[in-house]
């Protein structure tokens, strides 16, 4: 309704000033020197001009209005950014195709590159290999013409990746501790190796693990919780969330 209402103003507005120009033009009040109608001529068609540039600003307003109003919401393509488009694209392969006349050279031949070969990929050989050796039976190695038992002339291989899933367990440190047989009064116990977080169960393989499930994976706390119950060890999301603040300022030298 605003915008009806200010296109019903702006035309109503336009229409007393186009009134007004004729009645003054229609009196008889209208200079009879030669210089005098000069400068109104100059003076109607500045006026012209002033409301020619009003009224496509006023166009240009109102289609933006109706845009917002009524047009399409989601992003697509308008159709003069179209026409915009498509008219630089001719311009381009026109100014091309000239160039290419003025500038005809011979064409090189080019060897076209040699397509490998599809297939699976051999896997790496850094890769550790584990022999399984499969054999037949008494029964399938007879001979089936002269009942002689047949016997191995060669071998096929075939590879498979297998990924062994993350293992859960229990590392328990035996630490010895030692007396003295003489006085019965020193005591050494054999220390631990030193330890990423003190007093904590988490070796470094774990630290590790979760720092690199979280950091360079992306996956939240959460998920790893779920994770390590799927393991067979639950452990709370604060202690997760502990072990990767004391993990974060063991770092921080670095």
């Amino acid at each position: 309704m605003q915008h009806c209402r200010i296109i019903q103003f702006c035309s109503a507005t336009l229409i007393v000033k186009r009134y007004n120009n004729s009645a003054m033009t229609d009196n008889d009040t209208l200079p009879k020197n030669v210089d005098d109608l000069t400068e109104l001529v100059i003076t109607q068609r500045d006026q012209l001009v002033h409301q020619s540039l009003f009224i496509d600003q006023l166009l240009e307003q109102i289609k933006l209005a109706q845009h917002h109003r009524f047009g399409v919401k989601s992003e697509h393509i308008s159709p003069d950014q179209l026409r915009l488009l498509l008219e630089e694209d001719q311009k381009q392969s026109s100014d091309v195709v000239d160039i290419d006349d003025e500038q005809s050279e011979p064409q090189e031949t080019v060897i076209p590159a040699k397509r490998t070969k599809r297939g699976r990929r051999r896997l790496p050989d850094y890769l550790p290999r584990v022999e399984i050796e499969h054999t037949l039976n008494e029964e399938a190695c007879c001979c089936v013409h002269c009942q002689a038992t047949l016997q191995p002339i060669s071998q096929k291989i075939t590879e498979q990746l297998d990924i062994v899933p993350a293992q859960v367990r229990v590392l328990r440190h035996s630490r010895q501790t030692y007396q003295c047989p003489q006085c019965d009064q020193a005591l050494v116990t054999a220390p631990l190796p030193p330890q990423p977080i003190p007093k904590s169960n988490a070796t470094p393989g774990t630290l590790t693990y979760l720092i690199i499930a979280k950091y360079l994976e992306g996956m939240p706390l959460y998920r790893l919780e779920r994770q390590l119950s799927r393991y067979g060890m639950p452990v709370p999301r604060a202690t997760l969330a502990s072990w990767m603040i004391q993990c974060g300022q063991l770092v921080q030298p670095m």
